[in-house]
């Protein structure tokens, strides 16, 4: 049984994004870091969870 992949979950203000793919497999996670100057607040770690359809484990992390 396969699942459905998990769309990017996008890039907010100020994040960088390790991988820029638009869709990640089941299980498959992505990572967020701040630029210069800005505190993380949030999931540094994202993970797709298999499902249907699969969706991300947390919203993505902000950068003050």
């Amino acid at each position: 049984d396969s699942y459905e992949p998990c769309r990017n979950p996008g890039t907010p203000p100020y994040t960088i994004q390790s991988s820029e793919k638009h869709v990640y497999q089941a299980g498959e996670t992505v990572r967020f870091s701040c630029m210069s100057g800005y505190e993380l607040q949030g999931e540094p770690v994202l993970r797709c969870v298999p499902g249907h359809p699969s969706k991300w484990s947390h919203p993505p992390p902000l950068c003050k």
